[in-house]
């Protein structure tokens, strides 16, 4: 029987976050722009979009297209972050990939911390699940720490390294 009810909880789960997944997105709140329907200011920055990306106009640029005076700036900023920034690219690379896992982690913990409590409460005694956002903060900050760390750790070894051996040596 506890079998069951731990079957039952997971499958509930699961439904939850593929429901998570299909929920229907709002696909006509910016038309996607063609080419042919923009204006000479648009069409120039598009072709700029175009020969900056790989994605095409979609997305951010689709959004960006509408506004060619203030593209000109946020295009000028994710130039000057992606390639002009003092930050060796391998650690650039290393800041961004954190920072886009945060949410989706506070998203699993929060999960974890959910089936955690559900399978703590019993017939005798009830648990609450509260998370505070300080709770999401110290999360954040430990998994920040720990990527600034294991850069240094990374870099260090490194430059550790005798290249003359590492190159002669044979697979």
């Amino acid at each position: 029987m506890h079998v069951a009810n731990r079957l039952k909880r997971s499958l509930i789960v699961a439904a939850l976050l593929a429901s998570f997944r299909a929920a229907p997105a709002q696909h006509d709140r910016f038309r996607r722009l063609k080419l042919e329907d923009t204006s000479a200011d648009q069409r120039a920055l598009a072709e700029r979009m175009l020969k900056e990306t790989r994605v095409g106009l979609g997305g951010p640029w689709n959004v960006m297209l509408r506004s060619p005076e203030m593209s000109e700036g946020l295009l000028g900023l994710y130039n000057y972050f992606r390639w002009k920034t003092a930050l060796p690219h391998p650690l650039l690379e290393l800041a961004i990939l954190t920072l886009i896992a945060q949410p989706p982690g506070w998203v699993m913990g929060y999960g974890l911390a959910w089936i955690m409590r559900t399978n703590l409460a019993g017939e005798l005694m009830r648990v609450r699940l509260v998370v505070e956002h300080s709770t999401y903060v110290t999360a954040s900050a430990v998994v920040i720490l720990a990527a600034i760390a294991s850069a240094f750790i990374i870099r260090e070894r490194i430059n550790q390294l005798d290249l003359i051996a590492v190159l002669k040596t044979r697979d």
